[in-house]
């Protein structure tokens, strides 16, 4: 008689293994202690939101660490303006707690899916422009990409959308899209004293060429979070400027 393999039961067991796995090389990718400490403390809410068969825009989480959110619920209200970098499951989080999200998005078939969604749920203090990238020449600049799936596309029109707008408008500008480099280097005068700029994945440093003002004490105040995020087998890290200026 064959055994039976209840496979829900088979997927949860995988997924502690897979947890622990990737809390090892967190510990040795950021060599920081704490990462231990934030891999007991995100366990729970990380279980919830890796179910099978969910659809990541019902839940209502940005894709970060799950400690740059909760910093975020702390600080959020109902007059902020916020511009980001990367439409998604952020752009339906910030809609729910300030005033305007602008975002900006380079994926056609994704920006499309968000739109209806924000249309069938009546969502009306959202705008999202789509702008693509555009064939380059090869040089690897500010508006490029580092991932691999954009070589030789250029983001300068993506980037400048923000230029449109007027200086020191916005409370947060979160950077999680294309070629963020030349995000950051555009996002800053766009920002409000007081205001915080956000960088996700910023442990890599190829985010910050250009920009070592951030890291400038007497301009900003600086700290991170090290965590698991939302819907994904990997730790991460979010960090956050306060421009003082």
């Amino acid at each position: 008689m064959k055994k039976a393999y209840n496979l829900p039961v088979i997927w949860e067991l995988r997924k502690i293994t897979l947890y622990f796995l990737f809390t090892i090389k967190a510990l040795r990718k950021f060599k920081k202690t704490s990462v231990l400490g934030n891999a007991f403390s995100d366990f729970p809410i990380w279980w919830k939101h890796t179910k099978r068969h969910l659809n990541p825009l019902d839940y209502d989480h940005p894709w970060i660490t799950f400690g740059a959110k909760n910093f975020l619920d702390n600080i959020l209200n109902s007059n902020m303006h916020v511009f980001e970098y990367g439409a998604g499951c952020s752009t339906l989080y910030f809609s729910r707690r300030i005033k305007t999200i602008y975002s900006v998005e380079n994926n056609k078939e994704w920006f499309e899916s968000l739109n209806k969604y924000i249309k069938e749920n009546r969502i009306d203090n959202v705008s999202i422009r789509l702008v693509e990238g555009v064939p380059a020449n090869g040089i690897n600049t500010i508006y490029s990409s580092l991932s691999p799936d954009y070589e030789n596309i250029n983001f300068e029109d993506y980037v400048k959308v923000i230029d449109t707008f007027p200086d020191m408008l916005f409370d947060i500008i979160l950077v999680d899209g294309r070629a963020r480099a030349g995000c950051i280097k555009h996002a800053v005068v766009k920002l409000k004293k007081g205001g915080y700029l956000i960088v996700d994945n910023s442990e890599r440093k190829e985010y910050f060429r250009g920009n070592d003002y951030l890291f400038n004490p007497l301009q900003w105040s600086s700290f991170a979070f090290i965590g698991a995020i939302p819907f994904a087998f990997e730790f991460s890290q979010t960090s956050f400027f306060q421009k003082k200026y």
